[in-house]
C-alpha cells in the first residue's frame, strides 16, 4: 500500500474481520483510504456437504474453498462490489487468495507471503514432536488440500508478487517463471542513534508470539542449542528479553517456559508489547533463528530499518536479495556460530555500531520506501 501510494495511487485498503479496528497511524499519514467490512465475514460452515466432499478427495474447487476458507466469501463480493476497470485488486496471502480461482474479469494480483504447505507441514510437524505421535490421517489430507489449492491459485494468477526472495525462486522453479520480486520495505524509517553501554550486560532482543512456529523454533533453539554451549562468564554478560505474548496452556509456551528455567538470571519473558520502538532503541542486538522458515522475516528488515543490529539463522536470512554476512546482519550456520557470534559481541561493543550502520546502510539499498516504489514501477509494466 506504500509503495502504491508513493507512486500517487489512489489506495483503498480492505479489511475483513469480525470486529472494526482502528485505522493504523501509518494508513492515516499516507492518506489510505481505510475499511473494515465486518457483515460479509461468514461463519465457517463445516455442514456443507459438496465443499466436505471435495475438500476430502482433495479437490480444490469452490465449493471446497467455501467450507476451507472462512473469508472465501467475503473476499469474492468485496471485490464484485468493486468492479471496475481501472481497479487492481492486491489479494493477500493464501487464506485471502483462495478465491483468485473463482473470479472474472478483474485485473488480480496474489500477493504472495508465505509457501503455505510448507507452513503447514511445519506446524504440523512441530505438533507430532509436542505430541509424540506420527501425522494424522486428517493432517495428511489437510496438508494435501493446501497443496492443491496453492497450486491452483499460482496457476490461475497472470500476477504474483512475492516480498521473499527465496520464495520467487522456488516459484520459478515450480513453473511460474511470471512470480516477481517485490521486497518489502516499511512507512516508518527512524534510525535512532545507538548509544552502547560497554560496562552493561548485552542487551538480546527475541521478538515474537512464544507459540508461533517460527518464534517458537527459534526459542527452542537457542535455549537448548546455543546457551549451553556460552561460557559461565558470556552468560553473566548477557540478558535476552523475549517480547511477544505468551499464551500460558499452549503446549508450545509451557514448553519454553520450561526451557526458560536454567537461564532465569539471562532470560527476561516481558509478554506483549503495544509499542515496540522503544526495544529497537534500548536493545543492542535482535536475534531470529527460526530453524525452518518460508516467506520473509519480516524483523530482519524492521530491526535493520532501525538500527537494530540482527544474528540470525541461514535458512531466516534466504528470503533477502543479497545479504551482507558480517557486513548488514551477522548470519550464523550451526548452534557453535550462534554461541561464538554472540561471545565475539559481548567482547567488542564497536562491531555493534558498525553493524547498526552497515544494516542501515543495507536497508537503504534494497528496502528503502524509493527502492520499492521504483522496483514496483517496473512490475507494473506488464500489469
Amino acid at each position: 500500500a506504500t509503495a502504491f501510494r508513493d507512486l500517487g495511487w489512489s489506495v483503498e485498503v480492505v479489511r475483513l474481520a469480525a470486529d472494526p479496528a482502528p485505522v493504523p497511524d501509518w494508513a492515516l499519514a499516507l492518506g489510505i483510504d481505510w475499511k473494515t467490512e465486518t457483515s460479509k465475514v461468514l461463519p465457517h460452515f463445516p455442514s456443507k456437504m459438496l465443499g466436505r466432499i471435495q475438500y476430502r478427495l482433495g479437490i480444490p474447487g469452490q465449493a471446497a474453498c467455501d467450507f476451507y476458507f472462512q473469508q472465501f466469501r467475503a473476499t469474492r463480493e468485496a471485490i464484485q462490489k468493486r468492479c471496475a476497470q481501472d481497479r487492481l485488486h492486491f489479494l493477500e496471502g493464501i487464506q485471502i487468495a483462495n478465491a483468485l480461482p473463482f473470479l472474472k474479469d478483474e485485473t488480480v494480483v496474489f500477493s504472495h507471503h508465505d509457501v503455505w504447505h510448507e507452513a503447514t507441514a511445519a506446524v504440523q510437524a512441530v505438533q507430532c514432536e509436542l505430541d509424540k505421535r506420527e501425522l494424522r490421517i486428517t493432517e495428511i489430507r489437510d496438508l494435501r488440500f493446501v497443496r492443491k489449492i496453492e497450486t491452483r491459485i499460482c496457476d490461475a494468477s497472470q500476477h504474483i508478487l512475492t516480498i521473499s526472495a527465496r520464495d520467487c525462486a522456488a516459484l520459478h522453479g515450480e513453473g511460474w517463471s511470471h512470480a516477481r520480486y517485490l521486497p518489502m520495505s516499511i512507512a516508518d524509517t527512524v534510525f535512532p542513534v545507538r548509544r552502547v553501554n560497554l560496562l552493561a550486560p548485552l542487551r538480546i532482543l527475541h521478538l515474537g508470539r512464544i507459540t508461533h512456529l517460527p518464534s517458537y523454533r527459534s526459542l527452542e533453539f537457542l535455549l537448548t542449542r546455543v546457551f549451553p554451549l556460552l561460557s559461565l562468564k558470556t552468560l553473566s554478560q548477557i540478558r535476552l528479553r523475549v517480547v511477544g505474548s505468551v499464551e500460558e496452556g499452549n503446549p508450545r509456551a509451557d514448553r519454553i517456559l520450561q526451557l526458560i528455567k536454567p537461564f532465569a538470571a539471562q532470560v527476561e519473558l516481558v509478554g506483549f508489547v503495544k509499542d515496540l520502538m522503544p526495544e529497537f532503541i534500548e536493545n543492542d542486538l535482535q536475534i531470529i533463528a527460526p530453524t525452518a522458515a518460508s516467506g520473509l522475516q519480516t524483523r530482519i528488515v524492521e530491526s535493520l530499518a532501525r538500527g537494530l543490529p540482527v544474528l540470525t539463522s541461514e535458512i531466516a536470512a534466504q528470503g533477502l536479495e543479497n545479504p551482507r554476512n558480517g557486513e548488514s546482519l551477522l548470519i550464523a550456520c550451526s548452534a557453535e556460530e550462534f554461541a561464538n557470534s554472540i561471545e565475539s559481541l559481548v567482547n567488542n561493543r564497536q562491531r555493534i555500531c558498525d553493524l547498526a550502520t552497515g544494516g542501515r546502510l543495507y536497508f537503504e539499498q534494497y528496502h528503502s520506501r524509493e527502492y520499492v516504489a521504483s522496483t514496483l514501477q517496473s512490475h507494473l509494466i506488464n500489469l
